[in-house]
């Protein structure tokens, strides 16, 4: 017998055992040729379906688990060290773009505005930059033969 098409049966069979309980003759009357192959996997799945029982955990059990896994996760995240989001990196590296150019040119000779707009170009530059060493990284990887 083919094993694609003994794993095919046998997987109907598990599932039939599931929903409507043992149909093992009926598949041994389907491939008479097969029985000597089928009819002791047909059982020790019937007798793993029987041993096998869904199980409920007690109520408490759950609970004390769910304490359990919520104080963890607290923990976990006491001990993780504060990693600001894009925005506030953002603004960080504005505020000190525009430190930097007070300490240069005292007299202010840049707007709010157009010192926005030279950050975020300098910004949207190193983007760029990221981007294409990453893309170039990525089409020159190795191939590796298969076949």
């Amino acid at each position: 017998m083919d094993e694609h098409l003994l794993t095919e049966i046998l997987a109907a069979h598990a599932d039939r055992l599931v929903d409507t309980g043992d149909l093992a003759e009926s598949y041994l009357v389907m491939f008479p040729k097969d029985r000597e192959t089928l009819a002791p996997l047909l059982k020790l799945a019937a007798d793993v379906n029987t041993a096998l029982q869904p199980v409920t955990p007690d109520p408490a059990f759950r609970k004390e688990l769910r304490q359990q896994l919520v104080t963890a996760a607290r923990r976990q995240f006491a001990l993780a060290p504060y990693t600001p989001g894009p925005r506030e990196q953002a603004e960080h590296w504005v505020a000190l773009a525009e430190e930097r150019i007070r300490e240069v040119a005292p007299d202010g000779p840049l707007s709010r505005p157009s010192l926005t707009f030279a950050v975020l170009g300098s910004v949207l530059s190193l983007i760029g930059v990221i981007a294409f060493v990453l893309r170039s990284r990525s089409l020159h990887k190795p191939r590796v033969a298969t076949g």
